[in-house]
Order: structure tokens, then sequence, then C-alpha cells
């Protein structure tokens, strides 16, 4: 009613800037809006730190592009296309567009899911995320370099070695078991026969299964 100016610092809505920004922008983790008297605000942002690539589909071909993930300060939400790729954070949430990249600077995760997740959601839950990051360490810290990880439905997941054959997961495989089922069956039955090797299947257990090409 004229009482109190539009521009009133103790009316400027807080919440709803924070909920809006962090909606618009998935790259922003966390934002404080901090009323400063008599009429000013600041606004502290922390981004997410890129851990992983989520790319839709396959890409064929490699590039050494890189970017800063500052720039995707400015990236809204949009929809992906087959082969595009994007940043993923500690715990699995995708957040912004990446380039495609060579090597191994990142983890790699494709999605070929009948309906895969989008940018501003979770690639998959935290604690499948951490799962397969913990096993994925402990293939590297045994000599065995990882070259991808394609993501199926029913929450099973094949981790491809550089050596060219990949190992099929699922939701229940605890990192620390499954690894260790995977050395055995290495070191007591695959031996020499490993250039030959096709998958091996940790599923089920210690009912551990592989085939040969």
């Amino acid at each position: 009613y004229g009482i109190i100016p539009y521009n009133n610092i103790f009316i400027i809505p807080t919440a709803k800037i924070t909920a809006e920004l962090l909606q618009k922008f998935p790259i922003l983790k966390r934002i404080t809006v901090i009323r400063d008297f008599p009429q000013k605000l600041s606004v502290e942002i922390e981004e997410r730190k890129p851990e992983a690539l989520w790319c839709l589909g396959e890409f064929s071909t490699d590039s050494n592009l890189e970017t800063s993930t500052s720039t995707l300060a400015t990236s809204a939400l949009r929809s992906f296309s087959e082969g595009e790729c994007a940043f993923v954070d500690e715990k699995g949430f995708i957040f912004g567009p990446a380039p495609i990249f060579s090597g191994t600077i990142f983890p790699k995760f494709f999605d070929k899911r009948q309906q895969p997740s989008v940018i501003g959601k979770a690639m998959i839950s935290d604690a499948e995320f951490q799962k397969l990051r913990a096993f994925k360490d402990l293939l590297v810290k045994n000599d065995i370099n990882v070259a991808k990880i394609i993501l199926r439905d029913e929450a099973i997941y094949e981790v491809y070695s550089k050596e060219g054959w990949y190992i099929l997961l699922n939701a229940k495989n605890e990192p620390n078991p499954s690894f260790n089922n995977l050395k055995l069956v290495l070191d007591t039955q695959i031996k020499e026969k490993r250039s030959k090797l096709e998958y091996i299947d940790l599923r089920f257990g210690q009912k551990v299964f592989y085939k040969l090409k």
C-alpha cells in the first residue's frame, strides 16, 4: 500500500532466487544470498567440479578439444543428441555440456538405456556411482586400465578394459568382493588366455562366468 517500497532489502525473495538459479544453472552446487545492510545483496556461489563424463549413446571420433568449466556457468538446460557428452560431479550429477575428450582425462560413462538421464539430473544414484568409481580405482591400481563404462537397463554396467575385454556388473555388486572374484578368475582360469577373453560376468556373487572370443 505504498508503505514499504518494492526494492526494500527485507522483502527480497532470497529462497525463490536461490531455487530458480539452481534450476536454471545445474553447474551451481550451492548458492548463499546474504542481506548486506542497508540496501545491498551478496550472492555467493559454489560451482560443481567435474569428476567424470556422461555421454548419450557413444561417439566414434575422439578429439583433443579442451574447455574451462567456468564457462559452463552460462549453460542453461538443453536437450542432448546422440554422441554428445556432459560433465558429472563427485555424486554422479550431470551438470553441463562438455567437449569430447581423448585419452583418460575423465572416466567416460556411455548411457545406452531406453530412458537415458539428462543434464540437471543424476546419471545414476550416488551409491551406485560411488561403487563404480571404487571398482574402477581398484582396477587401475592393479594395472587394468578402464576405457569406458556403459550403462544398460536394469542397472547393468559394462566396464571395458583397454585390453578389449569387459566386466559385467549390476547394482548388487560391491567393489572389493567383485574385484577379488575378478582377480581370482584372471589368475587361476584365464591366465595366458587373457588376450582371447571377451567378458567376465561378476553379477552372481561367487559364481563367476566368462567367455572367450
